[in-house]
């Protein structure tokens, strides 16, 4: 990788082909990850401000409440559908419905999740987008499914399942080539009608704006309390008041009808990434541990609490912990910081939750959302004495960047305690009250976790700490800043928040780290513009999730199958998860040029659904 900031935006200066030709097969999604010169300096402009945190943290609140009304459907038998939750089935759920006394679902659909852990049940990763596809709707379209305007919510409505159906058909298009012209015509469908109901929305914008009802960009900010990245708390006046949305923006700079629509669809198809992730943060909190882990931990459950701080006398190491282990130390330390229902703002993340900031960090490197991107070089490259010339075409693997061993110890794993110091993670572990310290004389290394000492001195912990590109970390709004001159100088941080918000992704490199090793939103440039929606979608989901519901499933992600022949591979793989009475989604490699052009993990890496089951966190007991 390029040594400097200066060398890095050079490379960075001009688009790949690659992603221009990629806006053709894609019909009716171009945007600006598709767009180069001035037609993306444009772009770029008309939505800088809504992609600044300041603006992003507005959303949160909304966020919260949508992870938290969707939580409680599930656990009542009531899953997204075409995007977004179903009217009447979540009416029949009821907001505050559980489980039965016997463990069965309470209302709608409870016998398809509890069949889930059966290999039955609803798909995760669709559930967790209908989450996100609210706050989608809110900050592109300016939309609320909760508004008391018939209009307005069937037009949300209709808009999320149009959005969701183009991207089942992408998924298509990936995972079977041999029907890409049948799936080509059924895109072409579905723009035509994003457009229509673009219209649609546009019409009724105007009507809302010459009844006074309307925003504009031009309008005074709508949450003064954002100011320093904050959130409007729990019933504030403030949290249902939307800033202008990101339609709005490009109406007012003067957008086609056929522009804004493609510019929210490729917003969107970005925007599906954060719910992959999620999905795959709460699939790794949910495994238990291996079998022959179990042996020094006696026959209790998942640990609840801190026991004696002198503990059983067996001893474990914090690098055999299970995902369920560290869904529980998280559930506590956001429960310890910001009670039942507070909403993290990224002044927390970076500082107060530790324990998030980890799991989030780790499942960014384990789950990438797209195996690689494609940059061209903007002058001549020296890489291990091999000389490339500018102007070249390089394909910057990511999934494998994220998983070698020469920069990840255990790099398959999912390891939070890579992202935390020993003295960082001990205190986050106590502070939370989930461990208690170790007695006197006994050393800083160790907690006791449910009568169980936890030592900390594993040398996985902290060993990612230097592998972010800490000194270019000032995030989307730095990038699109440097590309288009600060747009219009709109909710300028100054760089000091981005700054602090981007600091959350490591610490100062020691001498074996590699400062670029990881790059979930990559650098300069081109940097991802929605890392600051993604991250606090992120944070704000896991938390309110973490602190409403278990999820539970029996499918143990399995993202690629390597080796020769791959039906081999696979199938030794099948055979290996029928034995240890587990089911298995394996993808079996890349089937064509269709499917390399669309090489994205969150169509690729999983063939199937994974169905799971939600209880209330005060059940699932029994879990290990």
């Amino acid at each position: 990788m390029p040594s400097s900031p200066a060398r890095l935006q050079a490379h960075t200066a001009k688009r790949s082909r690659w992603y221009r030709a990629s806006s053709y097969l894609l019909y009716g999604m171009d945007g600006v990850l598709n767009m180069d010169g001035d037609v993306w300096r444009r772009h770029t402009r008309a939505l800088a401000v809504v992609f600044q945190p300041q603006h992003v943290a507005r959303y949160m609140q909304l966020m919260h409440a949508s992870a938290v009304r969707h939580a409680r459907a599930w656990v009542a038998g009531v899953c997204a559908e075409d995007g977004v939750l179903p009217r009447a089935a979540l009416e029949a759920a009821g907001p505050s419905k559980g489980r039965a006394a016997g463990g069965t679902p309470a209302g709608v659909g409870g016998a398809a999740l509890s069949s889930a852990v059966a290999g039955g049940g609803p798909d995760l990763l669709e559930a967790v987008r209908g989450v996100l596809m609210e706050v989608l709707m809110a900050w592109a379209y300016g939309l609320r499914l909760d508004s008391a305007d018939a209009e307005e919510v069937g037009l949300a409505r209709d808009l999320a399942a149009e959005l969701a159906s183009y991207g089942k058909i992408v998924g298509r298009m990936g995972q079977k080539p041999l029907q890409l012209a049948c799936s080509y015509a059924a895109l072409v469908g579905c723009t035509q009608r994003l457009r229509a109901l673009t219209g649609a929305l546009v019409d009724w914008k105007r009507r809302q704006a010459s009844a006074g009802r309307g925003a504009s960009s031009t309008a005074p900010a709508a949450a003064a309390g954002a100011a320093a990245g904050s959130t409007p708390a729990a019933g504030s006046s403030a949290a249902a008041v939307l800033p202008v949305d990101a339609v709005q923006r490009m109406m007012d700079a003067g957008f086609s009808l056929n522009e804004l629509s493609a510019e929210v669809n490729h917003i969107h198809g970005a925007h599906k990434a954060a719910g992959y992730v999620l999905t795959h943060l709460l699939h790794d909190l949910s495994q238990p541990r291996a079998a022959a882990a179990h042996s020094t931990q006696g026959s209790g459950g998942i640990a609840q609490g801190s026991g004696s701080a002198q503990g059983s006398g067996s001893a474990e190491s914090i690098s055999e912990q299970s995902g369920q282990w560290w869904g529980e130390a998280v559930r506590r330390e956001v429960l310890a910081v910001l009670g039942t229902d507070g909403v993290p703002t990224r002044d927390d993340v970076a500082g107060r939750l530790p324990l998030l900031r980890a799991i989030i960090l780790e499942a960014q490197r384990k789950h990438v959302v797209s195996l690689g991107v494609v940059r061209r070089t903007g002058e001549p490259l020296l890489i291990d004495g091999v000389a490339i010339p500018g102007g070249t075409e390089v394909v910057v693997l990511l999934q494998a960047l994220h998983h070698t061993p020469h920069f990840w110890r255990a790099p398959h794993e999912f390891r939070p305690e890579r992202w935390l110091s020993c003295g960082e993670l001990r205190a986050a572990l106590v502070g939370s009250g989930f461990a208690a310290a170790k007695a006197a004389g006994a050393g800083s290394d160790t907690v006791v976790v449910d009568d169980v000492v936890v030592e900390l001195n594993s040398p996985i912990v902290g060993s990612g700490l230097g592998n972010s590109p800490s000194a270019l970390a000032g995030g989307s709004a730095a990038s699109v800043a440097a590309a288009t001159g600060d747009a219009d100088g709109e909710e300028d941080d100054g760089g000091a928040a981005v700054q602090a918000y981007s600091s959350w992704q490591g610490a100062a490199a020691d001498a074996s780290a590699e400062p670029y090793a990881f790059l979930p939103f990559l650098a300069g440039g081109r940097m991802c513009a929605g890392k600051f929606l993604a991250e606090l979608e992120l944070a704000v989901g896991a938390a309110a999730l973490l602190r409403a519901v278990r999820v539970r499933t029996s499918v143990p992600y399995i993202g690629h199958v390597h080796g020769v022949p791959k039906a081999a591979s696979a199938a030794a793989a099948r055979r290996y998860a029928a034995a240890a009475g587990a089911t298995l989604q394996v993808r079996e490699g890349y089937v064509g040029p269709a499917e390399l052009l669309l090489a994205d993990n969150m169509y690729s890496s999983i063939d199937g659904p994974v169905p799971f089951d939600a209880t209330t966190v005060g059940e699932a007991a029994g879990m290990s």
